[in-house]
């Protein structure tokens, strides 16, 4: 099938007063056309790191130094301002983890998602307007007409992120990135927020990399999922297929901290530590430090990205031909 995003080798660095680090490590990815594609890991692994590197909207002290991304067949890491402005919203769109932050304030909702019709369709603001109340009722907000009108604090977080939803898809992109969607709101709202995704994703065959620290999310939404972890990628493979046979002991940590229904334990698992400083990363595989089966090869050899089976790979040093441990 043919892919809407192809990530090669792609490579972040930031500067900052503890020394330069290395958020995105050689990631390479790949989305293919109406694909719900998964990034999991722990808060500072680098996902949220590697979507702003796709769509340059690094801090100032941010710089891509390696890689591509390739977007309908065009690096856009190539691209200039100008060119990557007519992309974002456009042909890419984003939904932030908090709208509040990302929602203008001083702005009524309807104006802001107005604004983007005009900008990117050349419609007349009446024709942007009708068609915004006709995007809220279609993302599930009650009373369209008079909520075009309100402005964001006045919006519970739930409605608020509907109208990131409708913003995001309002253009009908190929390609949206929902980075946390639902971090913010509660179980019941979560799942209205994922249904009305998955049910705008299918109409529309939008491409989604959903970037979320929740395993039962990805469970319910992808089909194909990315374990990262201090900024690179540790395994990759059909969801099903990595949820019935994790491969690498990361995977395997987040997976048993999971409550399991019908199973009876004392307390969760927790993978022990954290996650470690990008400035000062161990000398071999960044996850030994946690790791309950590491060796000592695992504390001075890097592992590559091994190929398990067609579909899989993982970065460890147990699939490593060569490798004594």
């Amino acid at each position: 099938m043919q892919s809407v995003l192809e990530i090669k080798g792609l490579t972040t660095h930031i500067k900052t007063k503890a020394g330069t680090i290395v958020p995105v490590n050689g990631v390479s990815l790949s989305v293919l056309k109406g694909e719900i594609v998964g990034i999991v890991g722990e808060s500072g692994c680098g996902k949220s790191m590697m979507a702003m590197s796709v769509l340059q909207l690094l801090p100032a002290a941010g710089k891509i130094v390696d890689g591509q991304a390739l977007f309908e067949g065009a690096d856009l890491l190539g691209m200039n301002k100008r060119q990557m402005r007519s992309i974002r919203g456009d042909k890419i769109s984003m939904v932030f983890q908090e709208p509040m932050s990302s929602l203008n304030p001083t702005m009524k909702v309807g104006k802001q998602v107005s604004e983007s019709l005009i900008l990117h369709t050349k419609a007349s603001r009446a024709e942007a307007k009708e068609r915004t109340v006709q995007i809220f009722q279609e993302v599930g907000i009650p009373d369209a007409q008079r909520r075009y009108n309100s402005y964001p604090h006045q919006l519970s977080g739930g409605l608020r992120q509907r109208v990131m939803i409708g913003l995001a898809l309002a253009l009908k992109p190929a390609l949206m990135i929902a980075d946390e969607p639902t971090t913010a709101l509660d179980v019941t709202i979560e799942a209205q927020i994922l249904k009305l995704m998955k049910g705008m994703q299918a109409a529309s065959n939008t491409s989604i990399i959903l970037i979320t620290h929740n395993l039962g999310i990805i469970a319910e939404l992808c089909s194909y999922v990315y374990v990262m972890y201090a900024g690179q990628i540790m395994e990759q493979a059909p969801v099903f297929e990595l949820f019935a046979e994790p491969k690498h002991p990361y995977t395997q940590g987040l997976l048993k901290s999971l409550p399991m229904l019908g199973e009876h334990r004392e307390k969760l698992h927790a993978i022990p530590g954290s996650v470690p400083n990008l400035a000062s990363l161990p000398p071999g595989c960044s996850f030994c430090p946690r790791c309950d089966i590491a060796t000592s090869a695992c504390y001075t050899l890097k592992p590559g990205l091994e190929k398990i089976s067609e579909a899989r790979k993982a970065r460890c040093l147990l699939y490593s031909k060569g490798v004594a441990l």
